[in-house]
């Protein structure tokens, strides 16, 4: 890769630490960018750098190593505990020690069986913090406070029972799963949020209910020492997988295909002149027609109707539909998707389906309407 390059991100990288910072003075080297941490945290984009596996290094040795040569190409070595920077003519080797990533990970004991791991990707990552604020706030359903966990179906997910997200497949297994892999349970969302800000974590979630979690080096906090959190998980987790796989859930009667952020605006436009008891938006589509957002406020005798211009609905038998929903729940759960959005309709009281993972309960549609 470009020396010069990786060195300009060095020294910015170092000028964007406090003095309480390069006392700790790491960063850390993933492929195509360079990330501080401490009082400021940034991203440096750094065309060119590949790692096999991300690392932490301390810029002012790295900066040192950098301009020990001249050529403008070097090569970078990856070893367990250190790194050799080479350039092009192999006349020149520099060797500087380096501490390796371990995401956060969730760890299960079964008694009889022994411990499974779960490696949380950087996926992974992104989806809790993307969809955490989905998770329920009400203390008398403690198994929809936090991220919901099911280990044997490898599912988290979070809701608050009016719209769910989930991901499938999640972590990279170190064990093998299967019938006798333990556990379904709901970590609490102040332990998601530790788990969130750790450099490292590791989740032990045991049989009995208790919950280990070790943070290592808190982002807000660069020299904060390994601390253990205790606590529970609940065992009352609902059987959140099942309601994405309900007969019917998958067979789809037509897509609505649209832009997330022109969805989102029709939907703040519209919300003022909905009921403000229900926040209630009707969706009607129609092969033939323009898509159509409606709100009605009865008590005042007001509507509004919006053409949605910019979605595309297809429904192979024609189908044509009216679904409600709460504006204030669909906000919500738009928050929590990416990408371009494809909503599956299946029927008018069943929920809408936004990109295969994230779940809107409907309204009940007025029939003299």
């Amino acid at each position: 890769m470009n020396r010069l390059k990786l060195l300009s991100a060095m020294k910015l990288a170092l000028k964007a630490m406090t003095k309480d910072d390069r006392s700790y003075r790491q960063c850390f080297l993933d492929t195509g960018r360079v990330v501080t941490f401490g009082h400021v945290k940034m991203e440096i984009q750094v065309e060119g750098l590949e790692v096999k596996e991300p690392f932490f290094v301390n810029p002012a040795e790295a900066i040192a190593a950098l301009k020990a040569f001249t050529s403008e190409d070097i090569t970078i070595m990856e070893y367990p505990d250190y790194i050799e920077f080479m350039d092009a003519s192999v006349s020149g080797v520099a060797c500087i020690q380096v501490q390796r990533y371990e995401p956060p990970s969730i760890k299960v004991y079964n008694p009889g069986i022994g411990f499974y791991t779960f490696k949380l990707t950087h996926d992974d990552l992104e989806f809790i913090k993307k969809a955490k604020h989905l998770a329920s706030n009400d203390d008398l359903r403690p198994g929809m406070t936090g991220m919901m966990v099911d280990l044997k179906n490898r599912v988290i997910g979070f809701t608050d029972a009016h719209a769910m997200a989930i991901r499938r497949g999640f972590g990279r297994s170190t064990a093998r799963t299967g019938d006798d892999a333990p556990l379904k349970g709901t970590i609490q969302s102040k332990h998601v949020e530790l788990i969130l800000q750790a450099k490292q974590a590791r989740v032990w979630m045991f049989n009995n209910g208790c919950l280990e979690i070790e943070i290592t080096e808190l982002e807000q906090d660069a020299s904060a020492t390994i601390a253990t959190i205790y606590g529970k998980f609940d065992s009352s987790t609902p059987d959140f997988v099942k309601v994405f796989d309900e007969p019917g859930m998958a067979e789809a009667k037509g897509e609505l295909f649209a832009s997330k952020y022109d969805f989102l605006s029709y939907i703040k436009r519209l919300k003022p002149m909905s009921n403000p008891s229900t926040n209630q938006i009707e969706l009607h589509v129609d092969p033939g027609h323009t898509t159509q957002l409606v709100a009605k406020n009865h008590d005042s005798n007001m509507s509004a109707t919006m053409y949605f211009n910019e979605g595309k609905y297809i429904s192979e038998k024609g189908e044509i539909m009216k679904i409600g929903f709460n504006a204030n729940v669909m906000t919500k759960a738009l928050k929590a998707a990416s990408g371009e959005l494809v909503v599956s309709l299946v029927a008018p009281h069943r929920a809408l389906i936004i990109n295969g993972n994230i779940l809107v309960m409907p309204l009940m549609l007025n029939e003299n309407d």
